[in-house]
């Protein structure tokens, strides 16, 4: 098999082959140390690192949330209440996301992403007691439904704040 390999490509084929390996790979290279240089920059900036380190939190609470919620409604009520939730919570995010539209014209973008924030914290954590009391499953992804909801706001009203 290698015989036939030399015949096909030849001794000078591979060589070359190798050379732009290393080539593609120094390339690689001096491409991640300019994206980490540039990453470093970026984080250096106070006002930036905040709304990053913010909107990555939002990423990890909210999916966290997700996983969470379908785990829950499918313990207590099946495949129906799994659907319940993810129904409420898409209906709800239409509703809301054209009614804070609207808000962010008339109130200082990064208030209201404090604000947002804050809500969703509160709705949640409505959730969490209820459940933790072994309150209703339906009033726990209510809660639950009303917080996503308003996570479909987070990343357009954050790119408004940019630079």
């Amino acid at each position: 098999m290698l015989y036939r390999w030399r015949e096909l490509v030849g001794q000078g084929e591979r060589h070359r082959v190798g050379r732009q390996a290393v080539v593609v790979l120094r390339r690689s290279r001096t491409w991640l140390k300019s994206r980490s240089r540039t990453v470093r920059d970026v984080f250096r900036l106070p006002d930036v690192r905040r709304i990053e380190l913010g909107w990555g939190a939002s990423v990890i609470g909210e999916l966290t949330g997700q996983v969470t919620l379908v785990v829950y409604s499918y313990d207590k009520g099946g495949a129906p209440l799994v659907a319940a939730y993810v129904a409420s919570r898409t209906l709800l995010s239409m509703v809301v996301t054209l009614g804070i539209a609207g808000l962010s014209s008339s109130t200082r973008t990064s208030l209201l992403l404090r604000r947002i924030t804050g809500l969703r914290a509160g709705l949640l954590a409505l959730a969490a007691l209820t459940a933790a009391l072994h309150g209703d499953p339906v009033a726990v992804i209510a809660f639950a439904a009303a917080s996503s909801s308003l996570a479909g706001t987070y990343r357009p009203l954050q790119v408004a704040v940019l630079p």
